[in-house]
């Protein structure tokens, strides 16, 4: 298992993914079945997190801001860099699901 799905398979709490998981990058816009099978090609072996905010423009959203500092690589390609990162989560059923993700690697 990659370090990447092992960081969501081990988040804290009722923290989930909803099924209509959303996500924008430059290579394009991806779907949650997207995204795990990107996942399944990647290898994050060290990351850290820093800048973190997260607002509340609704009690049920919470919108989060962060640098994602990591060493990895997708499809055997080095992406390790630092990237501006920005996530959506709403609540649904008494748990916190992710809705939207996006990243920009900073230059």
């Amino acid at each position: 298992m990659s370090r990447r799905s092992q960081i969501w398979k081990n988040l804290p709490g009722k923290h989930t993914r909803t099924n209509r998981l959303t996500g924008v990058y430059a290579e394009g816009v991806k779907t949650l079945d997207a995204e795990l099978a990107d996942m399944a090609k990647s290898d994050l072996p060290d990351y850290s997190f820093s800048d973190i905010t997260v607002v509340f423009p609704h009690p049920k959203m919470a919108v989060m801001t962060y640098k994602a500092k990591l060493q990895a690589t997708a499809d055997g390609k080095d992406i390790s860099g630092t990237y501006n990162s920005g996530s959506v989560w709403v609540q649904q059923g008494g748990k916190w699901v992710g809705a939207f993700h996006t990243e920009s690697k900073m230059q």
